[in-house]
């Protein structure tokens, strides 16, 4: 029997049985999570030079939305908010709660054999399309205001 809470007449969040198989799955998942986490935690991208593998600023010149989150991620297993926020402050202010969000969903899969899901409205989804696009753009744009928004060059 699942449970559900609705608002209106949307259902909003659904919480479903999960199956052995399932259970399985996020708990592989989860292990290969902790490994990549354990791996960026111990190994400084900025001293192995893991930082520069973007295509997007390797062949275009342009920073996209993800440069720098090495970095970050590496920045928050040691906890360095502000130093994981100037590599990359989408990440983690947008990637840090979305990853928390799966990480517990796949939790509860695997503890306790339950699926969690959220249901977004179409313009949810608009909305994070429209903050990642506008993010890869003013990152981009030659002025020194929006410097703030580009990750730190060389091996900072």
């Amino acid at each position: 029997m699942s449970k559900r809470l609705s608002v209106s007449s949307r259902t909003l969040y659904h919480v479903a049985p999960a199956g052995t198989r399932e259970r399985l799955n996020a708990a592989l998942g989860l292990c290969l999570v902790a490994a990549i986490l354990l791996a960026l935690w111990s190994r400084d991208p900025r001293t192995y030079g893991i930082g520069d593998l973007c295509p997007s600023k390797r062949f275009l010149g342009i920073y996209c939305p993800g440069c720098g989150g090495t970095r970050a991620i590496h920045d928050l297993t040691h906890l360095e908010w502000g130093r994981a926020f100037a590599c990359n402050p989408l990440l983690v202010l947008v990637g840090t709660p979305t990853a928390l969000w799966f990480g517990l969903g796949m939790g509860m899969v695997v503890f306790f054999g339950r699926r969690p899901s959220l249901t977004l409205p179409p313009a949810a989804w608009s909305i994070f399309t429209a903050t990642v696009l506008a993010y890869w753009i003013l990152r981009n744009f030659p002025s020194p205001d929006l410097e703030c928004l580009r990750p730190p060059s060389g091996g900072e």
